[in-house]
C-alpha cells in the first residue's frame, strides 16, 4: 500500500528504506535507524570538464549546488599550468558532455517524454520504462516482453556518434529510463553501483530542463567528487568510474524539474546466456517492479556482440534436434583421434562447435537433451572423456600476456566442449559412463583457469576487456553446470568436499568481483546438499587464515567476504529452494515423510547452530586471532541472529534459546579471555535488542502469559489425553509414558519457575519434543528389529507399542499449528506463544547481565562489567518498560558498580533516560541517579550534570529549585566540571530568546536561588557562574540580566503596591536576588540607582521592611565598587547623605556596608566630603578626650564606627582631619588611630566595651595586618584565645580576621591558584607576613581546638584547613584536627559531609528507608535535612582534606594514622559508631591504591585488635553457651533460629550483660569491619594462618589475628538494640559479596 495517499491521489511510491517528501515523517522511516552523516570525513573533489581531471577542493560535504558550480566554472575558466600545484584525481571512464542538444531539440525531447504516462516511484521520483521486462528481485528476463525502445532515441544515438565515436559509438541501448526528478518532493536517488549481471560498461544520462550534481563516491578511499551536470549536458560513466565509484544525486542538489533521459547497454555476461539468481545489487532505479512474475530469460542462445538482444530468433525444440543430429554426424566422419577434439587444429572447428553449444543450450533449458539419441550422446561423451596428456601444465602456463588471441579462443573451445559434456550428465540421461573422471579433470583445469583469468584482470589495464568478458561470460556458465550436478548427484562425497573448499578459498581470494556471484551460487547449492555440512563449516571457520582479507573489506558496508560466504552458506540450508513463505505439513497424504522431513528439519538446523557457535567460540579464544578477525566474526554472528528472526523456518525460537545459552556461559565463564566475553556480551545483548524491538516488549502481558495462564493450560494438557488416547497408550512402558506426558505439557527450557511450578512453552515443547520422542521411537524400534535375542512376543508387543506412539505423536503434529482463538479458552494464542518464548529469553540474559554487573568477585574482571552495563543500558533504550522487571534492582540501584567510574557514568546517563521517557519512576529512582552528583569521579559528576536538562522539565517545582541550587553550590574546583555546570546555566539561564523576554518559570528560578545564597561562599559560586557565561557571550549576558533587573523592579513596584500578605516575603526575595546580580554585573545598576534612594528612606521607617535596607545598601556599594568616575553631583550628594543617616541605625552590617561604600565614593570623587569628615573628626576628639575606663554605649558605637572608616578609607583621608592634619608621615597617622582604639583596651572590666574595641581593632587590622604581630596587640589578643566560654565572641572575631588577612595575602593567592597544578608543597618565606602572623597564633588556636564550641570551631577549622592547603606552618600537624572535625557530632557533619562521603544527596526526602555498608537508616520521609552555614562551610573545606591527602605522600600516613586514632576511640554511641563508619569507608575511597597507607591501616587494626574489643566476644560467647543444647550441638550454633532460641530462654540479667558487652564492643566491630572492607577491596586473601597477603604487592606480609569465627556469630535483632559486627557480615557481605 502506498505509504502516502491525499485526496485518493496516490503521491508516493516509497517502500523500505527509501523516502520522500510525503513520506518521511511516516512511521516506517521513523522506526528506521539511519547513519549519521556519512561522508562527514571524506576527502572533496570538484571534476573539471576542460581538464578532464577532478581536483581537491575545500568545500564541505555538504556543499549547496550553487557553491559547487561556481567552483567548477572556477577550474573550467583557469589553465592546467596554473593548476598544477592544486592536487587532482583521475577518474578513468567518466566523459561530460556540455551543450550536448540544442534548445529546440530539448524542447522537442521534453514534449515527446510528457505525452506518456508517468509512474510512481521510490525517493520521490517519477518514471517511463523501456527495455526487457526485468524483475530485478530474482535476476530473470522475459525477451518477448520487450518494449521497444521510442522513437526519438534515434535523434540521441546519432548525436553520441557524431560526438565522440570512439567513446560513444556502436552504442547499442538495452534498456532507456526516464526519470523525472522535482524538488518539491525531496526528489534523489541513494548511493549505488549499477547492476552488472545485465547492463554493460557504459551507462548515458541527458540532463533536460535543468541541470544537476552527481556526486561520486570512492567507499574505499573515503573520497567524494562533484560533477557539474548543466542543462543539455550528457555524462557518460564506464571503466572506473562505473565499477568503482558509486554515484548518487542528493535532494539539496535538485532545483525545479529535472528530467533525465538514462540508456544503458547489456551486459557481456548477460548476452554469454547466463541465468544468475542470487545477487542483490542496486542501480539507479531498479527497486520499482518487485511484483513481477518470476519470470525465466531463455537467452542461452549465443548472441553477437553487434546485434540487438531483442532480435536474436530462438530456435524451437525441433529445430535444435535436427541440428545437433546434422552436427554430430559430421563429426564422426571427422574420424579423428583421441584427445583431438580439444585442440584447435581439430576438423570441429570454432563455427561447428559454436552451433553445437547453441543447440545444447537450447534442449538443456528445456530439459530434452534425452531426447537426443543415446548413441550420439555416447560418442560425444566418449570423444571428449580423452584429454590432451598436457592439459594440465597447459593451464598451469597460461599467460595472456603472450599470444592473447590463440590462448583466448583455446580456453573458449575447453569451456564449450566442458559445458556440453556437464550438460550431457547433469541430464542424467542413463548413460554408463565414467563422468567421474571427467567431472574431475574438468574441475581442476577449470579452477586453474578462473585464476589465471582474475590474474589478468588485476593486472590489465582495461585492454582486450570485451574478449576477458566474453571468456568469464562462459565461466561462469561452468560454476552453474556444477551447482546443478551436486544438486542431484548421490555418492560423491569426497569430490564434493573438494569442490567446496576449491570454491570457498576461491571466493575469499579472488580479485574480480564478478566471479563471487556464480561462485557463491554454485557454493550454496552444493553446500545445502552435502551430507558433512557441519564438518565443512568448521574447518572453513578454524582455518582460515584471511586476517589480511579482513582487513581490506571490513570497511565494506555488506561486510567481509568471509561473513557473506558463511551466511550465504547457512542460509542455503535454512531456506531450501522448495521452501514457500510458510511450512506447511500435509500429514494426511503422507505422515511418514512428513514427521521424517520435519525431524530432519530440527536436527540439521539445531545441530548447524550449535556447530557454528561453538566452532566461532573456539576461534575467537585462539590468543594470536587479530583484532580485525574477532570484529568480523563478531559481524557474522549478529547477521546470524537476524537470520534466527526469519519467521519461515520452524522452531527459530529453539535456535534463539540454544544461542543464548552458549553466549552466557561463555561471557559468565571465568577462564574465557576477556575479550571473547565482552564480545559475547555484546552479541547476547544485540539478540534481546532484535527480540524486545520485534514483540515490542509488553511487561503486563508477559506475566499474565506466565501467571494467570499457566495451571488452566497444564489442566487442559491433560484433560485433554482422553479416554481413547489413553487406551492408545495402555501398551506403553512407563518411562516412554512419562517422556510423552512431560514432552506434551513443558519444555527443557526454564522448566521449573521460582514458585516450582512449569514453565509450559506450546510451540518449542510440541515442536521440538515431539520431534525428539519420534527420534527416540526409531530408535528403539530399530533396536528391537535387530535384536535376535528377543523372542518373536517381545517383539510383537513392541512393534505394537511402537505404533501406538507413532498415532499419538501424529494426532499431535496434525494439531501441531492450530491454535484455539476463542476468548474464553485460556490457552496460549499464537502470538502469546511467540512473545513468552522470546521474551523468556531476554529476562534470562538480563538477569545474567545483573548477575556480572552487581557481583564483586574477583573472576568479573573491570572491562567486563563496563561493557556489560553499556549493553544493558543499550537494551532498556530499546524499551523503558523493561526496567519494571523486579530482578534489574541491584543494578538500578547500582550499588556495586563503586569500583568502575566508567560504568557508573553510563548507568547515570541510562537512568536520566528512563526518567525522562518514564516520568512515574522519578520518585523511585530519581535519588539512585542524583547520588552520584557528589561522585568522587570527574566523569560520573559530568555526566550527572549533562543528564540534568532532559530531566527538568519532568521535575516539580521545589525538587527542580533544589536541583539548580545544588548544582550551583557543587564544588567546582576541576575545570571539566566547571565547564559543564556553566553548560548547564547557560542553556538553562542565559538563551537568546531571553533578551527579548524572561520566562516566569526563569524569573522565580533566579529569584529563589538567587535569594538562598545568603553567604559570601553562596554568593562566589553565583558569581562564578555568570562570570564564566559571560566570558562566552558577553553582550547576551548582559541584555538578559538588565532584562532580569528590570524585571525585579518592576516587581518590586507591582508588590509595594500590592497590599498582599506575603507582600513582604516577596520583596526579600527580589532585593536578595538584586544584591547579588549586583555583585556580578553592577554595571547595569548605574540607571537604576537613583530607585534606591526613596525605597530606603522609605523602609527605614516600616519595621517589617527594615530588613530590605542591607540589600539596597549592598546594591548601591556593588555599583559604586565598580565605578571609575563620579556621578552626577546631586545623586551623589544625595547618596553620602542618606547614607551617614544609616549609621544611626543600630546594625553593623548595615554599618560596614554603608561605611564602605561612603569610603568608594570618597575615593572616586576626589574631593572633601564635608558629613564623614565631619563626623570622623567628632569620633577622633570624642575617643581622645574620653576616659578609657568609662562606660558609654555612645563611644562604642563610634568605636564600631572608627574600625570600620579605618577599613575602609584610604589613610589620606584620616590626614584631612583637624587632629590629624599636622602628621605628615602615614605610618605615624596609622599608628595614632591603632592608639586611639588600642587606649581602651585598659577597660577589661567592660565586657561590651572590650566586644567593641576587638571587633573595631580587627577591623582596622586587616586593612593593616602588620600590626598583627605588635607585640601589645598579639598579647592583647592571644589572652581572650584561651577557649573559655565567657571569650567565645572575641576569639571567633580574632580568627575570622585572621583567615581573612591570610587568604587575601598575594602570595598566599597565588599558592592556592597554584595547588592543583604543583605537585610540590610551595611553602612561604619565614620572613613574609602570613608565616609570621600564623606563628604567631596558629599554636594558640591549635591548644583550643577541642574545647570550643562548634560555632567557634568552624572558624578555626577554616583556618586550619587553609595552612594544610597552602602548607604555611607545618600542615601535617593540622592534620588531627580535621580529622577530628570529620568525626565530631558537633560540627553536624551528617547533613553534607556525611551525604558527600556516602554518596547520597540532600535529597532524601523519597527514600523511606536507605541502606549503606549494611545499616539501616530511619528516614522520616516528609521531614527535609535540615542545612546550616557551619555544614555547608564543613563542606567545602573537606574537600581541602580529600585533595591534599590525594596529593602530598608525605602527610598520607599522618593523615591515616590520625583517622584510625580517631574511630578506634571506644563509644557506646550507636550514632557516633554509624558515622565513623562512613569516614572509614571514605578513607578506602581516598586511598585506593596506595601501599603504605593500605599497610598502614592493616597494621593499625591488627594492633587495635590485639588490645581492645576481642574479649568481648568471648563473654558473648560464653552467655550464650550456657545453654547446653546450644554448646553440645554438633551443627553449627551460631545460627539466627538457635541464637535466637537461647536469647528467649536467657534471664533478664545476662540478656542486659550481654547487650553491654556488645555496645562495648563497637570499637572491635568498627575495625574489624574496616578491615575486611579492605581485604575484600584490594583482593586480600585471609588464610587459616591468620596471615594476609596482598595480590600484586608481596612486600605486605603482616601476621593478624585471625577472626574468621565472627562470621558464624549471629545474633538477631532485639528491639534495634544488637547491631552487632556479626551481623553486619552475614547479612550485608553474604548477600553482596556473596561469601560462603
Amino acid at each position: 500500500v502506498p505509504e502516502y495517499i491525499e485526496e485518493g491521489t496516490v503521491k508516493c511510491g516509497c517502500k523500505g528504506v527509501r523516502f520522500c517528501r510525503f513520506c518521511k515523517d511516516s512511521e516506517r522511516i521513523k522506526k528506521l535507524t539511519f547513519e549519521v552523516d556519512p561522508f562527514k570525513n571524506h576527502t572533496i573533489y570538484v571534476f573539471s570538464e576542460v581538464h578532464k581531471k577532478a581536483f581537491l577542493s575545500e568545500l564541505s560535504h555538504d556543499a549547496s549546488r550553487e557553491e559547487i558550480i561556481d567552483e567548477t566554472k572556477k577550474l573550467d575558466s583557469l589553465s592546467f599550468e596554473s593548476l598544477r600545484d592544486k592536487k587532482y584525481i583521475d577518474i578513468n571512464g567518466l566523459l561530460l558532455f556540455k551543450d550536448f542538444i540544442t534548445e529546440n531539440e530539448e524542447e522537442f525531447l521534453v514534449n515527446r517524454i510528457d505525452k506518456k504516462e508517468w509512474k510512481l516511484s521510490q525517493s520521490g521520483r517519477r518514471k517511463q520504462d523501456y527495455g526487457p521486462q526485468v524483475a530485478f528481485k530474482y535476476q530473470k528476463v522475459k525477451i518477448h516482453r520487450f518494449v521497444g525502445m521510442p522513437d526519438y532515441s534515434d535523434l540521441i544515438l546519432q548525436r553520441m556518434k557524431d560526438v565522440s565515436e570512439s567513446d560513444l559509438g556502436c552504442y547499442q541501448p538495452f534498456e532507456l529510463c526516464n526519470l523525472e526528478y522535482d524538488e518539491s518532493r525531496l526528489s534523489s536517488i541513494d548511493m549505488h553501483k549499477d547492476d552488472t549481471w545485465i547492463w554493460g560498461n557504459r551507462l548515458i544520462t541527458l540532463n533536460l530542463i535543468n541541470g544537476s550534481i552527481m556526486t561520486l563516491e570512492h567507499p574505499q578511499e573515503k573520497k567524494l567528487c562533484f560533477v557539474s551536470m548543466p542543462r543539455r549536458s550528457l555524462l557518460c560513466m564506464f571503466d572506473d568510474s562505473r565499477y568503482i565509484w558509486s554515484h548518487a544525486i542528493f535532494p539539496k542538489h535538485i532545483t525545479g524539474r529535472r528530467i533525465a533521459l538514462t540508456m544503458r547497454e547489456p551486459a557481456t555476461a548477460f548476452l554469454e546466456g547466463v541465468d544468475d539468481e542470487s545477487m542483490d545489487v542496486d542501480y539507479e532505479d531498479k527497486e520499482n517492479d518487485d511484483t513481477m512474475e518470476n519470470l525465466k530469460a531463455d537467452v542461452n542462445k549465443e548472441i553477437k556482440m553487434t546485434e540487438p538482444a531483442w532480435s536474436s530468433l530462438v530456435l524451437s525444440e525441433t529445430e535444435a534436434l535436427n541440428d545437433i543430429q546434422n552436427i554430430i554426424m559430421n563429426w564422426e566422419q571427422f574420424n579423428e583421434g583421441n584427445s583431438v577434439v580439444w585442440t584447435v587444429e581439430s576438423k570441429l572447428n570454432h563455427t561447428i562447435l559454436n552451433n553445437l553449444n547453441q543447440e545444447f543450450n537450447i534442449l538443456y533449458c528445456f530439459k530434452k537433451i534425452s531426447k537426443i539419441p543415446h548413441s550420439y550422446l555416447e560418442f560425444i561423451m566418449n570423444t571428449i572423456s580423452y584429454f590432451p596428456l598436457d592439459v594440465y601444465s597447459y593451464f598451469d602456463l597460461l599467460n595472456f600476456d603472450v599470444d592473447f588471441e590463440n590462448k583466448i579462443l583455446y580456453c573458449s573451445r575447453f569451456i564449450d566442449i566442458s559445458t556440453i559434456g556437464l550438460q550431457i550428465i547433469t541430464s542424467r540421461v542413463g548413460l554408463k559412463l565414467n563422468n567421474e573422471e571427467f567431472l574431475e579433470t574438468v574441475f581442476d583445469c577449470f579452477v586453474k583457469l578462473v585464476y589465471k583469468v582474475d590474474e589478468y584482470c588485476r593486472n590489465c589495464e582495461k585492454i582486450n576487456l570485451k574478449e576477458v568478458n566474453f571468456l568469464k561470460g562462459k565461466l561462469f556458465t561452468i560454476f552453474e553446470m556444477y551447482g546443478s550436478f551436486f544438486k542431484h548427484a548421490k555418492g560423491y562425497v569426497g569430490f564434493a568436499s573438494k569442490v567446496l573448499n576449491e570454491l570457498a578459498y576461491m571466493f575469499l581470494n579472488v580479485f574480480e568481483e564478478s566471479f563471487k556471484l556464480p561462485i557463491n551460487k554454485c557454493l550454496t547449492t552444493i553446500f545445502r546438499n552435502s551430507e558433512d555440512q557441519c564438518q565443512i563449516l568448521t574447518e572453513l571457520i578454524l582455518n582460515s587464515t584471511v586476517s589480511t582479507q579482513f582487513e581490506s573489506e571490513t570497511t565494506k558496508e555488506e561486510g567481509s567476504d568471509f561473513t557473506i560466504l558463511l551466511l550465504n552458506l547457512i542460509q542455503s540450508v535454512f531456506y531450501s529452494e522448495n521452501d514457500g513463505g510458510d511450512n506447511e505439513y500435509d500429514f494426511d497424504d503422507n505422515i511418514e515423510s512428513a514427521v521424517n522431513a520435519l525431524l530432519m528439519k530440527f536436527w540439521r538446523s539445531e545441530k548447524l547452530i550449535d556447530i557454528i557457535i561453538s566452532t566461532f567460540l573456539i576461534k575467537m579464544k585462539q590468543k594470536n586471532i587479530e583484532k580485525i578477525e574477532r570484529l568480523s566474526m563478531l559481524k557474522f554472528v549478529r547477521e546470524l541472529i537476524k537470520l534466527l528472526f526469519k519467521p519461515e523456518w520452524p522452531a527459530s525460537e529453539r535456535f534463539l534459546i540454544a544461542l543464548s545459552n552458549k553466549l552466557s556461559f561463555n561471557f559468565l565463564h571465568s577462564d574465557n579471555d576477556i575479550v571473547v566475553r565482552c564480545m559475547c556480551i555484546e552479541i547476547s545483548s544485540e539478540l534481546c535488542k532484535m527480540i524486545v524491538k520485534e514483540n515490542l516488549y509488553d511487561l503486563n502481558k508477559f506475566r499474565s502469559i506466565f501467571s494467570e495462564k499457566l495451571d488452566e493450560i497444564r489442566s487442559r494438557q491433560y484433560e485433554s489425553l482422553s479416554l481413547v488416547k489413553k487406551k492408545v497408550l495402555k501398551p506403553l512402558k512407563t518411562a516412554p509414558l512419562q517422556y510423552c506426558l512431560f514432552s506434551s505439557v513443558v519444555t527443557d527450557y526454564l522448566n521449573k519457575s521460582v514458585n516450582n511450578e512449569s514453565v509450559y512453552n506450546f510451540k518449542i515443547s510440541k515442536c521440538y519434543h515431539i520431534a525428539q520422542c519420534l527420534n527416540f521411537i526409531n530408535k528403539e524400534h530399530s533396536s528391537t528389529v535387530d535384536n535376535d535375542e528377543s523372542n518373536e512376543k517381545m517383539k510383537n508387543k513392541m512393534k505394537k507399542m511402537i505404533g501406538s506412539m507413532n498415532k499419538f505423536f501424529i494426532w499431535n503434529l496434525k494439531n501441531l499449528f492450530q491454535y484455539n482463538e476463542v476468548e474464553q479458552y485460556l490457552g496460549l494464542t499464537k502470538s502469546e506463544v511467540e512473545i513468552a518464548n522470546k521474551m523468556m529469553i531476554v529476562q534470562r540474559e538480563i538477569n545474567d547481565y545483573v548477575i556480572v554487573v552487581s557481583c564483586l568477585k574477583k573472576e568479573i574482571p573491570l572491562q567486563l562489567r563496563i561493557t556489560t552495563t553499556k549493553c544493558l543500558a543499550s537494551i532498556f533504550e530499546v524499551n523503558y518498560d523493561l526496567i519494571n522487571m523486579p530482578l534489574l534492582v541491584p543494578f538500578i540501584t547500582l550499588w556495586a558498580l563503586d569500583l568502575s567510574a566508567q560504568s557508573r557514568a553510563v548507568h547515570v546517563d541510562f537512568l536520566a533516560k528512563c526518567i525522562s521517557r518514564r516520568p512515574d519512576l522519578m520518585k523511585k529512582y530519581f535519588p539512585v541517579f542524583y547520588k552520584r552528583l557528589n561522585d568522587q569521579n570527574i566523569s560520573v559528576r559530568k555526566a550527572v550534570i549533562s543528564s540534568l536538562p532532559i530531566l527538568i522539565p519532568v521535575m516539580e517545582d521545589d525538587l527542580r529549585y533544589e536541583v539548580v541550587k545544588d548544582v550551583l553550590l557543587m564544588p567546582k574546583e576541576e575545570q571539566t566540571i566547571l565547564k559543564e555546570v556553566v553548560d548547564f546555566f547557560k542553556n538553562r539561564w542565559f538563551k537568546e530568546e531571553y533578551a527579548l523576554e524572561i520566562p516566569c518559570e526563569i524569573f522565580n528560578e533566579i529569584k529563589l536561588v538567587a535569594s538562598y545564597c545568603n553567604n559570601d561562599e553562596k554568593k562566589a559560586a553565583f558569581c562564578q557562574i555568570v562570570e564564566c557565561v559571560e566570558d562566552t557571550d558577553c553582550i547576551l549576558v548582559q541584555k538578559i540580566m538588565k532584562q532580569f533587573v528590570k524585571y525585579f523592579w518592576n516587581q518590586i513596584s507591582i508588590y509595594f503596591e500590592d497590599d498582599n500578605g506575603t507582600k513582604n516575603e516577596t520583596l526579600s526575595e527580589c532585593f536578595s536576588a538584586l544584591s547579588l546580580i549586583s555583585k556580578v554585573l553592577p554595571d547595569l545598576f548605574i540607571d537604576f540607582i537613583d530607585l534606591t534612594i526613596p525605597y530606603i528612606q522609605l523602609f527605614n521607617n516600616d519595621e517589617l521592611l527594615k530588613k530590605n535596607v542591607l540589600d539596597l545598601v549592598e546594591i548601591i556599594c556593588n555599583t559604586m565598587c565598580s565605578l571609575k568616575i563620579a556621578l552626577n553631583k546631586t545623586t551623589m550628594d544625595s547618596l553620602e547623605k542618606l547614607l551617614c543617616s544609616l549609621l544611626l541605625v543600630k546594625d553593623y552590617n548595615l554599618w560596614d556596608r554603608s561605611i564602605k561604600t561612603l569610603g568608594k565614593m570618597d575615593m572616586i570623587s576626589k574631593k572633601t566630603t564635608d558629613k564623614p569628615i565631619k563626623y570622623v573628626t567628632t569620633c577622633i576628639e570624642c575617643l581622645n578626650q574620653n576616659n578609657a575606663m568609662k562606660s558609654d554605649s555612645n563611644i562604642r558605637i563610634m568605636i564600631y564606627h572608627f574600625g570600620l572608616f579605618m577599613r575602609y578609607y584610604h589613610i589620606s583621608f584620616f590626614k584631612r582631619c583637624k587632629y590629624l592634619e599636622d602628621i605628615e608621615h602615614e605610618e605615624f597617622v596609622k599608628q595614632k588611630l591603632i592608639a586611639l582604639l588600642f587606649k581602651f583596651t585598659k577597660n577589661r572590666k567592660d565586657s561590651l566595651m572590650i566586644k567593641a574595641v576587638v571587633k573595631s581593632l580587627t577591623e582596622s587590622l586587616i586593612t593593616y595586618p602588620n600590626y598583627f604581630i605588635e607585640s601589645k596587640i598579639l598579647n592583647f589578643f592571644k589572652q581572650y584565645i584561651d577557649g573559655s566560654s565567657e571569650n567565645l565572641f572575641n576569639c571567633t572575631v580574632i580568627v575570622k580576621a585572621l583567615y581573612e588577612v591570610i587568604k587575601n595575602d598575594d602570595k598566599v593567592s597565588g599558592i592556592q591558584a597554584e595547588v592543583d597544578k604543583n605537585l610540590k608543597i610551595l611553602n612561604l618565606e619565614e620572613d613574609s607576613l602570613p608565616f609570621k602572623i600564623m606563628n604567631a597564633y596558629y599554636n594558640s588556636i591549635l591548644d583550643i581546638y577541642f574545647k570550643i564550641d562548634s560555632s567557634t570551631r568552624v572558624d578555626c577549622y577554616k583556618l586550619i584547613s587553609l595552612n594544610v592547603s597552602t602548607g604555611i606552618i607545618n600542615p601535617h600537624e593540622s592534620i588531627k584536627y580535621l580529622v577530628a572535625s570529620l568525626c565530631d557530632s558537633k560540627l553536624i557533619i551528617e547533613n553534607e559531609v556525611l551525604s558527600m562521603v556516602q554518596g547520597q544527596n540532600i535529597l532524601l526526602q523519597y527514600h523511606c528507608e536507605t541502606t549503606f555498608r549494611g545499616f539501616y537508616l530511619k528516614i522520616d520521609k516528609n521531614k527535609k535535612i535540615k542545612k546550616i552555614l557551619k555544614s555547608s562551610e564543613v563542606t567545602s573545606y573537606f574537600n581541602i582534606v580529600y585533595k591534599f591527602i590525594l596529593k602530598y605522600k608525605y602527610y598520607k600516613r599522618t593523615f591515616f594514622n590520625n583517622i584510625i586514632e580517631e574511630i578506634s576511640v571506644i563509644s557506646n554511641n550507636y550514632d557516633i559508631i554509624k558515622k565513623k563508619m562512613f569516614i572509614v569507608d571514605t578513607i578506602a575511597t581516598f586511598n585506593y591504591k596506595e601501599t603504605d597507607s593500605l599497610k598502614l591501616i592493616i597494621e593499625k587494626c591488627g594492633s587495635i585488635l590485639d588490645v581492645n574489643g576481642s574479649e568481648h566476644l568471648k563473654y558473648i560467647s560464653n552467655i550464650l553457651e550456657t545453654d547446653i543444647n546450644f554448646k553440645e550441638s554438633l551443627k553449627d550454633p551460631y545460627t539466627f533460629n538457635e541464637v535466637f532460641r537461647v536469647l528467649k530462654s536467657l534471664d533478664e540479667e545476662n540478656v542486659l550483660k550481654l547487650i553491654n558487652y556488645v555496645m562495648e564492643s563497637y570499637s572491635y566491630a568498627l575495625l574489624c569491619e574496616l578491615r575486611s572492607y579492605l581485604l575484600k577491596r584490594y583482593n586480600i586473601k585471609d588464610d587459616d594462618e591468620g596471615e594476609i597477603k596482598l595480590r600484586g604487592l608481596n612486600e605486605l606480609d603482616l601476621p593478624i589475628i585471625n577472626y574468621k569465627h565472627i562470621f558464624n556469630f549471629q545474633i538477631p535483632l532485639l528491639d534495634g538494640s544488637l547491631k552487632t559486627l556479626s551481623e553486619y557480615i552475614c547479612y550485608y557481605y553474604s548477600a553482596i559479596y556473596e561469601l560462603n
